[in-house]
């Protein structure tokens, strides 16, 4: 009976490496994709509130989340997965997408809405009235899901994917390039 040589060791080796590289970017990215898929339920939590929140205010929508948080009080919903800013104490902006707006928040909320930019004269030329019905504009955006640099606190830049849950309901999810937090194009007008 003869053993294996050196080279078919090595390539037993080689194989087992590679296979177990592969399960571990695979499991890598069902993970991610888990994460993303928690977020996401988070935000259709949220536009549930916001929808509850107009239905009692006789077609008001709220300024900004924190006012719809009595609908919603369940503060886990209000953070996305990839935000590296949740550890840090509040108080907190009220928007993440605009951390310089006058409004705080007790609660860390991860989540840019719309109405806040309209509100902060942040948004594209068009009237609230319009943008709440145009089903390609987004309603609620998630920008922790790409890279955020690590320095820069909220002047932070940040790449890669942005999920969206349109006013429709519709989620959109798109690819940027590097740019600020709180570019209200990638946020909520990109098609």
């Amino acid at each position: 009976m003869r053993g294996f040589t050196s080279k078919e060791t090595l390539l037993a080796v080689m194989v087992v490496a590679l296979a177990g590289a592969a399960i571990f970017f695979v499991s890598r990215s069902l993970q991610g994709k888990e994460l993303a898929r928690g977020d996401v339920d988070s935000m259709r939590k949220i536009y549930l509130s916001l929808a509850l929140y107009e239905s009692e205010e006789n077609g008001w929508m709220p300024t900004n989340l924190l006012m719809a948080r009595d609908r919603m009080p369940e503060d886990a919903v209000y953070l996305s997965s990839g935000d590296p800013f949740v550890s840090a104490s509040g108080p907190f902006p009220v928007e993440p997408g605009l951390p310089s707006w006058r409004l705080e928040s007790p609660v860390r909320i991860s989540f840019s809405y719309l109405y806040s930019f309209v509100e902060a004269g942040k948004t594209q030329a068009k009237p609230w009235y319009e943008l709440k019905f145009d089903p390609t504009v987004g309603l609620l955006a998630d920008e922790w899901q790409g890279k955020v640099s690590a320095a820069g606190g909220f002047q932070a830049k940040v790449s890669g994917v942005v999920l969206r849950l349109n006013t429709d309901g519709a989620l959109f999810s798109h690819d940027r390039g590097e740019t600020g937090l709180g570019n209200v194009q990638d946020l909520f007008f990109t098609h």
